[in-house]
């Protein structure tokens, strides 16, 4: 059985942005990797972890871990601290070429509606461990 997300963003462009919009003080990219969908959320300069690579952030709960943390440059927006994940880890369905598809049948697609979902969940996360909000 053919999954049809899949294909079409096996397809799109590399770095083809699928979101792009700002929750609260976060601003929120998803975009075709070069394996897989990936997640970027920007921070304002005067955020908690403005600044601080991965191994400084804690436990941020997202697939993977978090993977890059930097200014932005290239396709990330300046003036924000982005940190970022993807999809491309044991288990997970990459982009690989056609022919090599039928050597993963079992890995999960997650698809750029999937990591949108992820990443609202991981602001409601970070917010909570960089503000202690919800706890004494």
């Amino acid at each position: 059985m053919t999954d049809h997300n899949f294909v079409r963003c096996h397809r799109d462009p590399l770095r083809k942005v699928y979101y792009d919009f700002y929750a609260g003080e976060y601003r929120v990219s998803v975009m075709r990797g070069p394996l897989s969908v990936c997640v970027y959320i920007g921070l304002p300069p005067d955020h908690p972890f403005y600044g601080k690579d991965a191994d400084e952030l804690g436990s941020i709960n997202v697939h993977g871990g978090v993977s890059i943390t930097q200014t932005g440059e290239d396709l990330l927006p300046g003036g924000l601290w982005w940190i970022g994940w993807d999809y491309a880890h044991e288990n997970d369905k990459v982009f690989l070429p056609i022919e090599l598809w039928h050597l993963f049948t079992n890995q999960i697609f997650h698809t750029p509606e999937m990591a949108k979902s992820d990443a609202e969940k991981a602001i409601k996360h970070i917010d909570t461990i960089a503000y202690k909000r919800g706890q004494p």
